[in-house]
């Protein structure tokens, strides 16, 4: 359901990570207390986010959404040359 709602808006699932059921720090309907915590690992478009946001906030199972942006891996430092031999 989360991994549709994110190839719909343009990403990609590399990972999701079960954390398993944690009580809510604020409750905000007794009914529901705790829930089940999911972290999943995607790329897509920044701009997207907002929008995936909104999207996953309006399925009926989803209660808290939060999404961060990681910063872009840095590439491996360059190798500084060796001096010819001669």
């Amino acid at each position: 359901m989360i991994s549709t709602q994110i190839g719909e808006a343009g990403g990609r699932v590399h990972e999701i990570e079960k954390i398993g059921l944690r009580d809510f720090a604020r409750v905000r309907d007794k009914k529901h207390a705790s829930g089940y915590y999911l972290n999943v690992r995607f790329e897509g478009e920044a701009a997207a986010s907002g929008n995936l946001h909104a999207k996953l906030l309006k399925l009926q199972d989803v209660f808290r959404v939060m999404i961060s942006n990681a910063p872009a891996e840095a590439s491996p430092p360059l190798k500084a040359a060796e001096p010819e031999a001669g």
